[in-house]
């Protein structure tokens, strides 16, 4: 057989097939929020449809934990005579998963007030729950210490709120939304 018809046979295979894939990625339905379609999500047992997440997106559940850790520190403030948290003393929330007395103290036995949550808060974007503290105001996607190491949250005493991080406690990612804007009507 002449090679030159092998050569054809591979280019109008190869043609075809090319044209093949070209076509299904212009037409293709599946949107960006269902990639997992695309890398093999599991088919439900009812007629072989893809299962979609439903619930929050990691971000809005980042949001959600600044919120109740926003409110659990005015909280906190409120009970310990307007002290702020001391992370550096006790890192690990132990101020806020254990009772405490009226000076923040974790109190092994008969605090006062507390415990404020039953395990460590967690960061849904990174997996982490350790936290940093400032002591000035800061904004998205400012900045923070780089000595300060990986960390899930950053608490500004200046703005006596937490942020959350993208892992590396270098840059803000998202803030729950301040208190005096949602009062206000």
């Amino acid at each position: 057989m002449d090679h030159r018809i092998s050569i054809a046979i591979v280019g109008v295979f190869g043609a075809v097939l090319g044209f093949t894939f070209l076509i299904a990625s212009l037409t293709s339905t599946v949107k960006p929020d269902h990639v997992q379609a695309v890398f093999g999500a599991e088919a439900s047992e009812q007629g072989g449809q893809a299962e979609e997440w439903t619930g929050p997106s990691p971000r809005e559940m980042l949001t959600q934990v600044l919120g109740m850790l926003d409110r659990s520190a005015d909280q906190w403030r409120r009970d310990h005579g307007g002290r702020e948290p001391d992370f550096v003393t006790y890192p690990d929330w132990q101020q806020f998963v254990q009772s405490t007395d009226a000076q923040g103290t974790p109190a092994a036995a008969g605090g006062t007030a507390g415990a404020y949550f039953a395990r460590p808060p967690v960061n849904p974007l990174n997996g982490l729950s350790t936290v940093i503290v400032v002591n000035q105001s800061l904004r998205v996607a400012e900045r923070v210490p780089t000595t300060a190491g990986r960390a899930a949250f950053v608490y500004s005493t200046a703005d006596r709120c937490y942020w959350g991080t993208n892992g590396t406690a270098r840059v803000i990612i998202a803030r729950a939304a301040p208190a005096a804007a949602s009062a206000t009507p």
